[in-house]
Parts: structure tokens; sequence; C-alpha cells
């Protein structure tokens, strides 16, 4: 009665030597992401341009690429592949730009993927190759009221308010010299 369940878990165990050992080797080509944001608020009728690191950290240069998908599919602008070469670390990214073309409809919200893909650099004639890419989330909200000039308008009321603190302080010492030397 044992000798069944000790074959039965030897085959298990086969099983999932033989699977771990071939999902690792079947990916030998392939792209990794970087992102540093996951929504963005864009100005109606403007473009839009993110920064992206691609990297590769496998053995076969690639050429990589940003593509959108969902609601951002129909305003991104597809950009010519770069050489990311092999071994690259996450930290060695190649910054890459997508850039988007924002519809005239402010308050809407558009939702979707940045998605890091790539051609084989030395693959030639037809046929497929399988590898991995990542995506990243990522949504743009449009705004609702441009106003260019609120950052100069924030900055010229805290140079006042740093202004306006400093003369009080300064009156203050002065009148306590007069009080004290008085």
């Amino acid at each position: 009665m044992t000798r069944p369940i000790t074959t039965k878990v030897k085959s298990i165990l086969l099983l999932l030597f033989v699977l771990t050992f071939f999902s690792s080797a079947c990916a030998t080509i392939g792209i990794g992401l970087k992102w540093s944001t996951e929504s963005e608020i864009a100005q109606a009728g403007e473009n839009a341009c993110i920064t992206y690191g691609i990297y590769n950290p496998f053995d076969r240069d690639v050429n990589g690429y940003l593509e959108a998908t969902g609601d951002l599919k129909e305003i991104y602008t597809a950009e010519e592949p770069k050489l990311i070469p092999a071994s690259t670390s996450s930290q060695n990214a190649v910054q890459t730009e997508i850039c988007f073309k924002i519809p005239k409809k402010p308050g809407t919200i558009l939702h979707g993927e940045v998605v890091a893909a790539f051609k084989p650099a030395d693959v030639s004639g037809t046929g497929s190759a399988v590898g991995t890419s990542f995506a990243a989330p990522l949504t743009i909200a449009i705004a609702k009221n441009p106003n260019i000039y609120l950052p100069w308008i924030m900055l010229v009321i805290g140079i006042i308010a740093v202004l306006a603190a400093a003369i009080w302080v300064i009156k203050k010492k002065k009148i306590r010299l007069k009080i004290e030397t008085g």
C-alpha cells in the first residue's frame, strides 16, 4: 500500500523538476521595463511625454520600443525601436519616451498600460520569436482648467510671505533693542 504512494510522489517530483527545467530554459530573450509613475495630469490639446527605462537582462541584443494599450492606444505616438544591449540591468536601463497626443476633452480620464515590446536584433527572415515583455499601468487625467501661470503665482506668493516674515522679525528685534537700551 505504501509503495504506490511513493511511486506517485516520485512521479510528481519528476514532473515538477521537468516543468521547472523547461520553464527556465524557454525564455532566452526578453525585455524589462522600469517606471516611476502610474498616473499623470496632462493639458488638453497638448503632447505629453513620459520617460520609461527599458533593459535587457538576457544574453541577446534586442530592439526595444514602447506601445500603449486600452484608451491610450488611440492617442500614443509610435517611436522607432532602440537597440537594448544584452545583459543590461535595470540600473542601466535605456531611457525611452512614449508620447501622447492629448485630446481636447477636459475632465476625461484615460486608462491603459505601457508595454515594453521588442524585436530580436539579430533575426532576419520569417517566423516568430518568443520572449518576455512587461507592462506598466498608466492613467492620464486631462486637466479641467489649464492654468500655466499657477506655479509662478504660487512662487510669488511664497516669496512675499518670506519677505513679510523677515521684515516682521527685524522690526521685532529693533523694538526689543530700543526697550533694552532705552
